[in-house]
């Protein structure tokens, strides 16, 4: 059975190494399925990025809230 990956990126103002983390993910062998970047109210560019490469964006917060992100969504 193969296994599925989602990838939770808590951000704040990551714009210049965001893109560069999001090929590093997609080149692996295994790919994520997803990749949910967990914003914390960025001032760049960081949310457009993430939506423009086909990221799911959600509120975040600090680290901690960030990771858990997805469960409050509902998305588990």
């Amino acid at each position: 059975m193969a296994s599925t990956v989602s990838i939770i990126i808590p951000t704040l103002n990551e714009a210049v190494l965001l893109p560069a983390l999001l090929d590093a993910l997609r080149a692996q062998t295994h790919t994520p399925e997803e990749i949910i970047v967990a914003d914390a109210g960025s001032s760049d560019d960081t949310v457009e990025i993430a939506r423009r490469t086909g990221c799911r964006v959600v509120l975040g917060g600090r680290p901690a809230v960030g990771r858990n992100a997805r469960r409050r969504s509902g998305a588990w």
